[in-house]
């Protein structure tokens, strides 16, 4: 983990946004036009993928991606047993090109931006 002052709210944050893409992956869904799902989950998982970069150093990003395409694959294989939701490699290909992009963000420029905000808090020295 990065040394971050208020590591316990990114955690907190984070698994929020985690419980936030659960949630909206099995519940009922939600006509989309076009291709617009696809473009949803690689939203998804490219905040999934920055938010984590941002909490953890970038030798904790092989796990980082490991746990977030588990996720995208294990609720992929969820959907394929709901009756109203259903299972799709595109799906878990744009949760892929997510993460990779997000975890690419990360690694190139924006890793860093938990710390970033931290720094320009209120108080913050």
């Amino acid at each position: 983990m990065r040394p971050l002052r208020y590591s316990r709210f990114w955690i907190v944050c984070g698994c929020l946004l985690v419980l936030a893409v659960v949630v909206g992956s099995v519940g009922p869904s939600v006509p989309a036009i076009g291709h617009g799902d696809k473009i949803v989950h690689l939203a998804a998982y490219l905040t999934l993928a920055l938010w984590f970069g941002g909490v953890y150093r970038p030798a904790r990003y092989p796990v980082v991606v490991t746990c977030l395409l588990a996720l995208g694959g294990g609720i992929e294989l969820v959907q394929g047993l709901l009756p109203w939701r259903s299972m799709e490699l595109a799906d878990m290909a744009a949760n892929t090109t997510g993460v990779a992009t997000g975890i690419l963000l990360s690694w190139i420029a924006l890793g860093s931006w938990c710390q970033w905000v931290e720094a320009h808090l209120p108080g913050a020295r």
